[in-house]
């Protein structure tokens, strides 16, 4: 079954072809519309039309304002299925206001081949008891449960798991998870409530994962990026909640662990909470010991109640979409994306620094070809 491509969070895209016909070479324009960006991957949507029939990318090169190239190699992979999206790495720091400017060269017939690093690993492995996939990214390690379609484990560099889920043992184990919303996406589900996962794509920028439950009331999107990943729930059927339900650290500690708002509001993880989470809806739970930190967001931004609780001492409770303390779900649009990320986040300007780069949307122009040099 085919589904409709995500909404690419990530860019905003302008096109300006002036000729009919199909062009073998693009400018691609992208601007950090007003949030520095660190490391960051553009998704470039190429709508039909921009390419001729059976082409694909076979160079990406950087270029000055004066279309004149930038010495030194551009990291890049390129889809062209379900979506045909181009993805460029803007790499080190960039500005807020900053624009980069690319030419992409296209060949009929041709094969993307970018160079630069290898493709993210991703591995067929069992893990507490689930067929799973491990993901490896610059930033952290994912398993995800693919029947369940939801994480049984994320671990940081140091191998701490900041869910730690396991069969049994409730708070302990069993209850954990991410993103865990409700009638799927759970590491350990089975049965009704099991799906299919499947990866879509792999390579030095990107791996995409889609899970759809068996009954195919429910499906998401998983896009892993070396620094964070991005959930889209493409179909669902009744109201659901987003959570995170694990370990700071590999352990709660409710006295020296804490959660901070985007708003810098800091509480410590065992002050219960509950409301609707202010603009934008961020928030990061912090080891104490280390100051590393997991961030969701939900680009959103709705009314629906969200909190915060710690469950006996073993793991966080936290929801979009959750009324304190069970069981509504206030979260019913599809599709609807969520980003998450392990951090470091030794004070609050650097850590909403790099929650910002990760999901605010870059402003992204496609221009017409000049003259072929």
């Amino acid at each position: 079954m085919r589904f409709p491509p995500p909404r690419l969070a990530a860019l905003v895209i302008a096109a300006a072809i002036c000729s009919a016909a199909p062009a073998d070479r693009l400018r691609i324009e992208i601007n950090a519309n007003g949030f520095e960006r660190f490391d960051k991957p553009a998704e470039v949507r190429l709508e039909p039309g921009l390419l001729p029939a059976g082409a694909a990318p076979v160079e990406v090169t950087q270029v000055n304002a004066r279309g004149e190239r930038v010495p030194g190699e551009v990291v890049w992979q390129y889809s062209p299925e379900p979506d045909r999206t181009l993805v460029i790495l803007l790499q080190g720091r960039m500005a807020a206001e900053e624009t980069r400017r690319f030419d992409v060269r296209f060949r009929k017939g041709g094969r993307a081949k970018p160079t630069g690093p290898a493709p993210m690993p991703v591995e067929e492995v069992v893990h507490q008891e689930q067929p799973s996939l491990r993901i490896q990214t610059s930033a952290a390690t994912y398993i995800f449960h693919k029947e369940g379609a939801g994480f049984a484990s994320i671990l940081d560099r140091a191998g701490n798991d900041w869910i730690g889920y396991r069969p049994g043992h409730r708070s302990a184990g069993e209850f954990r998870g991410l993103p865990n919303l409700g009638d799927f996406a759970h590491p350990g589900y089975t049965g009704e409530k099991g799906s299919k996962s499947r990866v879509l794509e792999q390579g030095p920028l990107k791996v995409s994962v889609l899970s759809e439950r068996h009954d195919g009331k429910y499906a998401t999107r998983w896009d892993f990026f070396p620094h964070y990943a991005r959930l889209t729930v493409l179909r669902h059927e009744k109201p659901y909640w987003f959570l995170y339900e694990g370990t700071p650290g590999g352990k709660l500690d409710e006295a020296n662990d804490y959660y901070v708002f985007s708003n810098g509001e800091r509480r410590p993880m065992s002050e219960h909470w509950k409301g609707d989470l202010p603009n934008p809806e961020w928030v990061y739970f912090a080891d104490g010991a280390t100051r590393r930190a997991l961030f969701t967001v939900n680009h959103q931004n709705d009314p629906a109640l969200d909190q915060f609780w710690p469950m006996e001492g073993n793991m966080t409770v936290f929801g979009y979409g959750r009324q304190y303390r069970c069981c509504d779900r206030y979260l019913d649009s599809s599709p609807a994306q969520f980003t998450i990320g392990l951090i470091e986040a030794h004070d609050h300007a650097a850590a909403a620094a790099a929650i910002e780069s990760a999901w605010r949307e870059l402003k992204i122009t496609v221009e017409k070809p000049g003259p072929r040099r």
